[in-house]
């Protein structure tokens, strides 16, 4: 099998890469690539029905949905080269990252679908990305009010939330973001079982701009 340090020592002019769903994205390919082909202008990736955009140098947006393998040190190494500029950060079912790499200034951010995420990670994320206009939770297991609190109470720019399938979130977390969030736009709920009419009449009251709202089998 083509292994991605290999595409990087012998490809130092590699401008496009295409890497379809046949690869498996481990930390030190993924760091060689980035790091050896200074000529990179767009990364793109397929990994089990995965696009994703990379610019290298003036690194905005990186997806590595479902890259499985990648960790949090991996996360670490990079961060340093690309999370300056990053805007837009996907993570969605990248099951081995607990995220304490120094992800800070993002605007947009997804850790859909990570189960070891806890109140600890997601608290630092909230501290450290103040922008924060979107965040996506969804199936985040371990997440509870103490760290959608502090989340709510430091990205008060937040317009589109997903916690569907968080099932420790109480109405608790629905009242700090009412009371925190104007600006909220979109919000998922759905499988929150713990979230009753009262949280829910809390975002209805407050979050006049909400225009789009999904709730399933919650009350």
């Amino acid at each position: 099998m083509l292994q991605l340090h290999q595409v990087a020592l012998s490809c130092k002019d590699l401008r496009y890469l295409y890497l379809s769903f046949g690869f498996s994205v481990t930390d030190e390919g993924f760091i060689t690539i980035i790091s050896s082909c200074d000529r990179l202008g767009y990364y793109f990736t397929v990994l089990f029905y995965c696009i994703q955009l990379l610019s290298t140098t003036h690194l905005e947006t990186l997806s590595l949905e479902l890259c499985n393998k990648v960790t949090d040190e991996g996360l670490n190494i990079l961060g340093s080269k690309v999370f300056p500029s990053m805007l837009n950060l996907n993570l969605w079912g990248c099951t081995r990252l607990l995220l304490y790499a120094p992800i800070y200034s993002l605007n947009i951010l997804s850790t859909t679908f990570q189960h070891r995420l806890t109140d600890d990670s997601l608290s630092l994320i909230g501290n450290a990305c103040p922008n924060l206009t979107s965040l996506f939770m969804g199936l985040c297991v371990k997440l509870t009010d103490e760290a959608m609190t502090t989340i709510a109470m430091k990205c008060t720019q937040l317009q589109y939330i997903n916690i569907n399938y968080c099932t420790r979130i109480t109405d608790t977390s629905l009242l700090n973001i009412a009371q925190n969030c104007p600006k909220l736009k979109s919000l998922e709920v759905s499988m929150c079982k713990k979230v009753s009419n009262f949280g829910l009449q809390c975002i209805f009251r407050k979050c006049k701009g909400l225009n789009r709202f999904i709730l399933m089998n919650v009350v």
